[in-house]
């Protein structure tokens, strides 16, 4: 899983897994220092965070577990 840069500060994902529609949205808070990030599945928001220092390098480290947290989440 990659996220794709769309524009600066944006990146998203955009896959299927287990045959549910996975997007996942990273952006960059300027007010913050640092990233926010929200993982959708099948268009419904699972969960989001966002911190002061929040890197693009955490969110890429962590990417596949939480996709995989928030299908397990969506199921229940």
């Amino acid at each position: 899983m990659k996220l794709s840069k769309l524009f600066a500060g944006q990146y998203e994902l955009h896959t299927t897994v287990d045959g549910y529609e996975v997007r996942v949205e990273a952006s960059y808070g300027e007010m913050m220092r640092g990233f926010n990030v929200a993982y959708f599945i099948n268009d419904e928001l699972i969960f989001s965070d966002g911190f002061t220092g929040m890197t693009l390098y955490i969110i890429k480290q962590g990417l596949e577990s939480n996709v995989e947290e928030a299908i397990e989440e969506y199921k229940k």
